[in-house]
């Protein structure tokens, strides 16, 4: 980001990095181009008016390093002569300020979009066949971990909250690498009753209990050299526990009823939404197990964390249905879009996927409109916009009203050293003391 205006600098980087990217920043055309040169970045965001190089020149540097960055231009004196301008350079789209960081976080999410539509695979992962949908921060380092760990025969721990596809992440890490050809086996702990799942998982004898008529053979046994997920493992018994806990360690088993062991060779992923920790620490979850499993830990983050994937998620989502449903390929209306990105989704993907289905079955004609969305969902997405905004606009105040705290104390209340610190007119920075009673602080 390149501004030269150093308070909303300051505050915009910090809350960029609370969403999750890595932010660079710079308050003059200078210092922007230096770091133009030095670094490749995905998204530029500029200031049209700055000291030594405007917006439009930097355009022009940014766009014959790499076609591939996305810029977007803001400015207090937006024109439509700027814009077009802007946009002829190479400029992909231009945002007037003021503009608080729902606004800013919705453009970024859709300039992303846009790129995605443009490039000729149409391809929304970072890994080529990926089933893991997004190109946010957070997703790109979960890629990149099961890059790493995927020829790896150690275990797994896979924690999220319900419906952040957690899953998904575990099927994503056995085509991967060389698991793919062999067995995955998905076990849901939570759905199998006490007495049934320790059979489900070792299997039996003929004749180890009254109706076991035949040899069973148990998950692990199936699972062969392949993967077992043993999903909601936090749901086990005790008595499973200790039993898991032998299999990891000893890697062999026992059928019920049966006297020979059996060679454990399959990779263990486990999976839970319930807080492991806590569980372990009130005695509801074996803490030698939780070691064992922990040996490699993903954490899926909620949907909520990051929003900027909704739009490839809901694209997604929309090919499938309208495939499924018979239904004309069709356009996502931009009030749709921005409904899904301010909704907070406490029910994560499953949750998304769930709306999406609604809203292409009762959609009437070929665009998505936030009329097709579940009345919650849309009634609460303007509910969150108009929070987040006020949280915005407050986080600003306080921060302006620090930095230009810092900056008098720092210059001994001088107020024209103050004003061109903060790179604004001495004028402005009287306005903003008599705004906030500072007067008395210089």
């Amino acid at each position: 980001m390149a501004d030269d205006e150093k308070v909303a600098l300051l505050v915009l980087e910090r809350e960029l990095s609370d969403a999750g990217y890595d932010v660079y920043t710079a308050n003059d055309g200078k210092a922007a181009s230096q770091l133009i040169q030095d670094q490749h970045f995905d998204i530029v965001i500029l200031d049209v008016y700055m000291p030594y190089k405007n917006g439009f020149e930097l355009v022009k540097e940014i766009k014959k390093k790499s076609t591939n960055t996305i810029i977007l231009l803001v400015t207090a004196y937006a024109s439509i002569e700027n814009a077009v301008d802007a946009i002829k350079l190479g400029a992909e789209d231009y945002l007037d300020k003021p503009y608080d960081l729902s606004q800013l976080l919705q453009k970024i999410a859709q300039l992303l979009q846009i790129r995605l539509q443009k490039s000729k695979d149409h391809k929304i992962k970072v890994t080529k066949n990926s089933n893991l949908i997004g190109e946010s921060p957070l997703m790109k380092k979960i890629q990149s971990t099961l890059e790493k760990v995927k020829e790896l025969t150690t275990t797994v721990l896979i924690t999220g909250e319900s419906g952040t596809g957690k899953g998904v992440v575990a099927r994503e890490l056995h085509s991967l690498g060389k698991f793919k050809e062999l067995p995955f086996i998905h076990v849901d702990c939570a759905s199998l009753s006490q007495n049934l799942i320790e059979s489900e998982l070792f299997g039996y004898e003929k004749g180890a209990f009254t109706g076991a008529n035949s040899l069973k053979q148990g998950k692990f046994e199936i699972a062969k050299n392949g993967i077992i997920f043993l999903d909601e493992v936090g749901t086990l018994p005790l008595n499973l526990q200790s039993k898991l806990l032998t299999v990891l360690q000893d890697k062999q088993f026992y059928r019920i009823g049966g006297v020979e062991s059996i060679s454990m060779h399959a990779r263990v992923i486990a999976a839970t939404n319930e807080n492991i920790e806590k569980n372990v620490e009130t005695g509801l979850f074996r803490e030698d197990l939780f070691y064992r499993l922990n040996v490699i830990r993903i954490e899926i983050p909620p949907l909520r964390l990051r929003k900027e994937d909704i739009p490839h998620l809901a694209e997604k989502f929309i090919e499938e249905f309208s495939l499924s449903m018979n239904h004309d390929e069709l356009i996502i209306a931009p009030y749709f879009l921005e409904c899904l990105q301010k909704y907070e989704w406490p029910g994560n993907i499953r949750e998304l996927e769930n709306a999406i289905e609604s809203s292409v079955a009762l959609c009437d004609g070929r665009t998505l409109k936030e009329t097709d969305l579940p009345i919650n969902i849309a009634k609460k997405a303007i509910q969150a916009s108009n929070s987040q905004e006020n949280y915005f606009k407050q986080s600003i105040k306080n921060q302006e009203i620090i930095t230009i705290l810092e900056s008098l104390e720092k210059f001994d209340g001088h107020r024209e050293k103050t004003a061109n610190y903060l790179g604004i007119t001495r004028r402005s920075l009287q306005y903003k003391l008599k705004k906030y009673n500072l007067l008395s602080k210089s």
